[in-house]
């Protein structure tokens, strides 16, 4: 179990333990997907727990929120100061921050503002496991989003994506590969990915895929590593004739990508460009002072 009955979670502007939570079951949110939501990882660094890129995460789920309809009255650094006195809280140094901005009682299918706003966390290892993944390919096509809406984390968008995961499971893999009804590949189920090739790294473009905060730091480290990325358009081909894949994102981390669909790639992945990140990374949010633990 993620959450204890006793564990702290904020919510309607307090922090109350998650068996005293009521949420509201007419919810648009819940029947059919209007609400958005983020993931934050927080930790254990020499300063205490430490939250990467917090803000950036906030600045997303609030713009996201705003878009729906959902504005809250909330700016990154309010949210940001909750989430570490959250943290605080229930006793927590490596941690995942979950917000959601959800409906309260609304069944009309007319969006009427009254967002919520509940923040859990809990310890939560790499989404993937510390090994690497196996990837099958997905039967399910993810359809185009609204473009106004593709690079927020709403609710509704994953239901595919449940199914892909569901159905690669019971392949025993980790996780599946998206494509979209083009059969460009979009990335997995919840991570962005990487493709290298002769010592350059290939992803897909920041067009109908949500593009990461994690993805962005994967950019801003290459850049300082003197790796060149190339955007484009990525079909199965150039995965199955890549050197090597891996995958980004706040809940995967950075995974190396053992196989896909039961097939290997041409280099090992102790010596891809993609482990060079993954320790870099590794060591980026570990080590450095991110962003003062304010409390509130």
């Amino acid at each position: 179990m993620l959450i204890q009955p006793d564990s702290l979670v904020y919510f309607k502007n307090r922090f109350v333990q998650a068996s005293e939570v009521r949420l509201p079951f007419l919810s648009s949110t819940f029947h059919y997907g209007y609400g958005v939501f983020e993931g934050i990882r927080s930790y254990e660094t020499q300063q205490g727990p430490r939250m990467f890129k917090p803000q950036a995460h906030f600045n997303r789920l609030l713009k996201g929120a705003e878009q729906l309809g959902l504005a809250l009255p909330h700016s990154p650094e309010e949210l940001t100061a909750v989430s570490y006195t959250l943290i605080q809280k229930n006793g927590l140094r490596d941690a995942y921050v979950r917000p959601l901005v959800f409906e309260d009682t609304n069944m009309s299918l007319v969006v009427k503002g009254q967002p919520m706003l509940l923040i859990a966390c809990w310890k939560w290892g790499p989404l993937l496991g510390d090994q690497q993944v196996h990837l099958s390919t997905s039967r399910y096509r993810r359809p185009n989003r609204p473009s106004e809406l593709a690079e927020y984390k709403v609710c509704g968008f994953y239901a595919e994506t449940i199914r892909a995961k569901t159905e690669a499971k019971s392949k025993g893999c980790q996780d599946a590969l998206m494509l979209d009804e083009a059969g460009r590949v979009l990335g997995t189920t919840g991570a962005n990915i990487f493709i290298e090739k002769n010592e350059v790294l290939y992803t897909p473009p920041a067009h109908n895929i949500i593009p990461g905060v994690t993805r962005t730091t994967v950019f801003e480290l290459s850049q300082e590593l003197g790796i060149d990325i190339v955007e484009k358009d990525l079909y199965l081909e150039d995965l199955i004739q890549s050197d090597g894949v891996f995958l980004s994102g706040t809940a995967t981390e950075i995974a190396g990508v053992a196989s896909l669909d039961g097939r290997g790639f041409t280099m090992e992945w102790e010596d891809t460009l993609g482990h060079l990140i993954s320790r870099t990374y590794r060591r980026l949010v570990t080590e450095m002072d991110l962003q003062p633990a304010t409390l509130i």
